[in-house]
């Protein structure tokens, strides 16, 4: 019987050492960026295009601004 729960114990020691290497991976945050586009003056402008680029991926998405000046 003392086997059997030293090797229970053993299984769920690897299982939490493996969860504390792994879990990270699997981690990815998404998010959004939003705002209004405005001239120096306060005014909106419509049409203004906006690039944001992942430093670490490379990836970079490009928007245009609505008619209120929003993004997202």
């Amino acid at each position: 019987m003392r086997t059997n729960h030293v090797s229970l114990i053993a299984l769920l020691l690897c299982f939490t050492v493996a969860d504390v290497f792994v879990a990270p991976a699997f981690v990815q945050g998404t998010g959004q960026i939003e705002g209004v586009v405005r001239d120096e003056q306060g005014g909106v402008l419509p049409g203004a295009t906006l690039s944001l680029r992942n430093a670490d991926s490379g990836v970079t998405r490009t928007v245009t601004s609505e008619s209120d000046g929003r993004y997202v």
